[in-house]
């Protein structure tokens, strides 16, 4: 009974728990990157927006005030 009952729990958290977005990464050759602080057009040529659905400060997973981008 408790193999059954952990098998059921293990199979629903593989189809409970899957991820919403699949996020596909282009990744840049480090030599167009200089870390000065200071975001460049070349460092942002391949960028992806991401929208944040969620902050974690001064909320704890609320929603942000304001479109966050």
């Amino acid at each position: 009974m408790k193999n059954t009952l952990a098998l059921v729990l293990l199979t629903f958290s593989f189809f409970g728990f899957t991820q919403d977005k699949i996020l596909t990464l282009v990744k840049t050759p480090a030599s167009d990157f200089v870390i000065d602080g200071t975001l460049s057009e070349t460092e942002l040529l391949n960028a992806s927006q991401i929208d944040i659905v969620y902050e974690h400060l001064p909320g704890y997973n609320t929603k942000p005030s304001y479109k966050t981008v």
